[in-house]
């Protein structure tokens, strides 16, 4: 079968996965199932998250057959899934690490094949707290 992909997203780190998991992958995909679209709406791409908060993870998706799930992901691992409108995960930063992390989420349509789209972000966790970036060096 040939899988028609188009990568409108940022930064699609996990899409190879996802699709060896049994959906389509990438953004999207027309399928037998139906045309799938994901967007991250929650944080933007590059954010800054405090270390021990507790920050909201949002997606629009639109299915022509209707969504089934999303499923968000923290550095592949998953944090959640669900299954009704508005789509959206709580995502605890305490046990991360400072640094950059991969932000998930993958929607999965209504129906056989079922197809997905999926769009990963960077996300940098700092110790400060907040949602702003940790201050510049100072030289």
């Amino acid at each position: 079968m040939h899988k028609r992909l188009t990568v409108a997203g940022t930064l699609v780190v996990l899409a190879l996965v996802v699709a060896g998991c049994g959906g389509g992958g990438g953004p999207a995909y027309q399928g037998g199932g139906g045309e799938i679209s994901l967007t991250m709406t929650v944080p933007s791409d590059g954010a800054w998250v405090g270390q021990g908060t507790v920050q909201i993870v949002a997606v629009n998706v639109s299915a022509a057959t209707g969504v089934n799930r999303v499923e968000f992901l923290i550095d592949g691992v998953r944090i959640t899934t669900d299954y009704s409108a508005p789509y959206s995960a709580n995502w605890d930063t305490t046990p991360h690490a400072i640094g950059s992390h991969t932000v998930t989420a993958t929607a999965y349509a209504q129906g056989a094949p079922q197809t997905s789209d999926s769009q990963s972000i960077s996300v940098n966790v700092w110790s400060g707290g907040g949602g702003g970036p940790p201050p510049p060096p100072i030289i």
